[in-house]
């Protein structure tokens, strides 16, 4: 039997209006997109001594998101990075960041942060609530970021503000408890 070519007017009526409404929802799914290296990187700075700005970044980010615009309580961001690859540009700097004391990635290679939930917050801004994994420790985190079309998928830019002592990161008078980390991610349909 076929709804389209046979039937009452009622149930042509019904198929249509079906197909049209999965057509419509079909376009409004979040899609799929893999985390890109080219675009991506993760800045962070910190201050060591009185008044003296460290600022370093880590590269080789690696994951999988959710993502559409109109649907932000359906998103989803699973994204890793190599521990081993921050660097600062000072020598001393960058010998010491990848001690025990500091990042340690021999033990510890993968810093992750996964949703748990995101979530508009005016305008172009959205939140993302979830867990960072640093140095083996997983605490709850609040991103704040945009999300910008880019060819074939989205650039992510946020800020992560997170304290130190929480991961267990630097000994006492190295650098100050707060540490500012900036995201960027560039992000490809899959």
């Amino acid at each position: 039997m076929s709804f389209v070519t046979g039937g009452s007017p009622q149930w042509k009526h019904f198929f249509l209006a079906t197909t049209m409404a999965l057509v419509v929802a079909g376009g409004a799914t979040a899609q799929q997109y893999t985390v890109a290296e080219r675009g991506s990187k993760i800045e962070f700075t910190v201050t060591r001594g009185k008044d003296d700005k460290l600022r370093g970044w880590l590269n080789n980010l690696k994951g999988t998101i959710v993502f559409n615009p109109e649907q932000p309580e359906k998103a989803s961001f699973d994204v890793t990075v190599n521990s081993s690859t921050a660097k600062t540009g000072d020598a001393v700097a960058d010998y010491k960041v990848k001690t025990e004391a500091f990042l340690n990635p021999l033990k510890f290679p993968e810093i992750r942060i996964k949703s748990t939930s995101v979530k508009k917050d005016g305008g172009p801004v959205y939140v993302l609530n979830g867990e960072l994994t640093l140095k083996g420790i997983t605490k709850p985190v609040k991103i704040q970021f945009t999300a910008l079309p880019s060819a074939g998928g989205y650039t992510f830019r946020g800020l992560l503000q997170l304290s130190r002592k929480l991961y267990n990161i630097g000994e006492k008078g190295d650098i100050d408890d707060n540490i500012t980390v900036y995201l960027q991610v560039a992000a490809k349909r899959k």
